[in-house]
């Protein structure tokens, strides 16, 4: 037998954990992987494990972005391996990892599949990421459930 062929080697994938107010994330740099969506949600549901993989409230990847005046694309997924549109804390998170991956750049354009978003990132490492969202829409205060329960009486609010 060859021993080239002899065993298999697994796959040795780099990634940083990064948190931002509470919530915490593995962090791949997507742009030398090619992680397709299925195989970033396999990965989130082994390693975003608490007791069992790493820990974490999902995976944020690096891409390329679609359009080249943008300086990147967020991909997440949930722990569950579920895609989310987006996440202000991931988003966070990864524009400071986009930063430190040599995008050398303050004002950072970036995609998601949530719409196209704007962040500020200071070389200073200590200085906070900046995120603008959009204007909430179609803001409702003051529901009520249809359940009576300790949840009933709870001031809800819709945005």
């Amino acid at each position: 037998m060859n021993p080239l062929h002899a065993t298999k080697r697994r796959l040795v994938v780099e990634f940083t954990k990064m948190n931002g107010a509470g919530n915490d994330f593995v962090v791949i740099d997507n742009r030398f992987y090619h992680f397709s969506d299925q195989e970033l949600s396999d990965l989130a549901v082994r390693l975003c494990t608490r007791r069992f993989g790493i820990g974490a409230d999902g995976i944020l990847a690096f891409n390329l972005p679609r359009d080249e005046s943008h300086h990147f694309r967020m991909r997440y997924l949930n722990a569950d391996g579920s895609l989310g549109t987006m996440c202000g804390n991931g988003a966070r998170c990864l524009a400071r990892f986009v930063r430190q991956a040599g995008v050398d750049v303050e004002e950072m354009v970036f995609e998601t599949d949530a719409g196209v978003f704007r962040a500020t990132v200071p070389a200073d490492e200590d200085a906070p990421v900046r995120l603008f969202l959009s204007s909430p829409r179609d803001c409702r205060s003051g529901l009520r459930l249809s359940r009576s329960g300790a949840w009933s009486a709870l001031d809800l609010h819709y945005i």
